[in-house]
């Protein structure tokens, strides 16, 4: 989360003040150091076009409500890894956009350094997880037991 809170303090040009840090389930927010309030909020990317945003959109057609000032979205993609197994056919991994909840798995062919989802599904997710992985292979020439891409 560190990585996606400097990310957002960098695009916006201004300095998260890491001790007001609020964690909820889904979001992230903080202080700035120019007295304003940024929310960070983690949804995924199939969900963003039909669910849609809130809060500015919002606000606008109420009357008499404070409407807060739109400064700029970022976007950041989250993928988090787990190791579960390796032998010399194969090394498989879980996957997710929740480090609590990777429900995907992918098979990696070491010999090749290929990967396949499991469920046949080559999302972004998906992609993004298994580049990472043969990233940090070819770093270290072994298959890493966990981490995350953030982009």
């Amino acid at each position: 989360m560190d990585a996606v809170l400097d990310r957002v303090g960098t695009s916006l040009r201004t300095h998260l003040e890491r001790g007001s840090v609020v964690r909820k389930r889904r979001s992230v927010g903080a202080r700035t150091d120019r007295g304003t309030w940024v929310r960070v909020e983690r949804r995924g990317l199939d969900r963003i076009g039909p669910q849609g945003w809130n809060g500015t959109e919002c606000a606008a057609f109420l009357d008499g409500v404070a409407q807060p000032e739109w400064h700029g979205c970022v976007m950041a993609a989250l993928v988090y890894f787990k190791k579960i197994s390796e032998d010399s056919t194969a090394v498989r991994y879980l996957f997710g956009e929740d480090p609590e909840e990777m429900t995907r798995q992918l098979t990696m062919e070491p010999q090749d350094c290929k990967a396949k989802p499991d469920d046949g599904d080559v999302d972004y997710t998906f992609l993004k997880a298994s580049r990472k992985i043969n990233a940090m292979h070819e770093e270290s020439s072994q298959w890493p037991e966990r981490g995350m891409s953030v982009s």
